[in-house]
């Protein structure tokens, strides 16, 4: 039960941020566009593809390895495609945003990706190489986290430089269009450092008992 309330815990600042989000977004306060911006941009079509997204990522991982990582990449993927639409919504009250805010958000993907699958593979490998008594599940998704710091700085820090070039090589409408990368890559460190470690604790050795 506490593993599982771990979970919910990590995910309760991302649900406050997210009905901030909406709130402001349904208020027309946020979500604010560019002139002419926002008649090209269909919401309920990026809201479909966030779901095809998560879905993906789901057989992905399922296909990949088992169900149970399935779920977990899944969830950290809609997870991060939500948090990182409500943040956007916020900002877009001092950033309107371009009619290519959702394929930002959808393509932001790719940092969850490089950030949650280091942790699932580490996770996975220190399971597999210890028993039990030698090493907890605790302790396993404890050592993994912090084992791939690291890695997933460093990945992070890649990016960064990339989208801080794209900053310097365009207008300030291209800063605001770029705005969604910069909140996509951070999200997704923040999730793999505090989300998939607990949502792979709760759900796959559960899951893996039942085979």
């Amino acid at each position: 039960m506490n593993k599982k309330m771990d979970a919910y815990k990590v995910l309760i600042p991302s649900l406050l941020v997210t009905l901030v989000g909406l709130v402001l977004s349904l208020l027309q306060i946020g979500m604010k566009f560019q002139a002419g911006a926002g008649d090209m941009v269909s919401l309920n079509a990026l809201f479909v593809s966030i779901v095809a997204v998560a879905v993906t990522s789901f057989i992905f991982a399922a296909v990949r390895y088992n169900a149970a990582t399935g779920l977990v990449l899944g969830i950290v993927t809609l997870h991060d495609q939500v948090l990182t639409l409500a943040i956007v919504a916020i900002l877009s009250m001092i950033l309107p945003q371009a009619n290519i805010m959702p394929i930002m958000v959808i393509f932001s993907v790719a940092f969850t990706f490089a950030q949650s699958l280091p942790v699932i593979r580490e996770i996975r490998d220190l399971r597999h190489s210890n028993s039990i008594r030698d090493m907890s599940n605790e302790m396993v998704v404890d050592k993994a986290v912090k084992s791939t710091d690291g890695l997933r700085i460093a990945s992070t820090v890649l990016a960064g430089l990339f989208i801080i070039a794209g900053l310097f090589s365009g207008n300030i409408k291209f800063v605001y269009a770029l705005s969604p990368l910069v909140v996509g890559l951070l999200v997704s460190l923040y999730s793999a450092r505090t989300l998939t470690s607990k949502l792979w604790l709760d759900y796959s050795p559960r899951m893996n008992k039942r085979k």
